[in-house]
């Protein structure tokens, strides 16, 4: 013993839950003008050092529905190919498509793979513009981090 501490204690790894970022839940997708949630969320994770953000798997996700994923139920056949502790969805609502400053509402859930619980995230928004959307999610990605560490163990 070295001070105080055993060597199973120093030697043992934290592990860090390894996250999946889904395409967001957004019927007008094809649209060509929603926000980029996705990569928004991406960039900030990648610079997170309290969790390993698994790049999207396109090839793994081959005939697996991926896209407009808003609930624990349709992750199943996502969990069955990719081995993640958590799923970030997120969900954005148009207000009106045909308005010139286009507003959305923005909402994301977590779930956590390992014990099969979801939640609905402390992060959301109302009639926010793109650049809102962008500025919210890059102040405040770390409520996300903090909802996947406050799970039950």
């Amino acid at each position: 013993m070295v001070s105080g501490f055993s060597k199973k204690s120093v030697f043992r790894k934290i592990q860090k839950p390894s996250v999946l970022v889904l395409p967001p839940y957004d019927l007008n997708a094809n649209g060509g003008f929603s926000p980029e949630i996705q990569d928004i969320l991406e960039t900030n994770f990648s610079n997170n050092f309290e969790i390993i953000l698994i790049n999207f798997p396109f090839k793994k996700l081959i005939q697996v529905p991926y896209q407009n994923v808003y609930d624990k139920k349709y992750c199943k056949l996502i969990s069955e190919k990719i081995n993640v502790d958590f799923i970030i969805m997120s969900k954005i609502d148009l207000k009106d498509i045909l308005k010139q400053n286009k507003k959305w509402d923005l909402n994301f859930r977590v779930y956590n793979v390992k014990e099969n619980q979801q939640i609905a995230s402390k992060l959301k928004g109302k009639d926010l513009s793109y650049d809102q959307i962008e500025d919210k999610i890059q102040n405040n990605y770390q409520i996300l981090v903090d909802e996947m560490s406050g799970f039950k163990k």
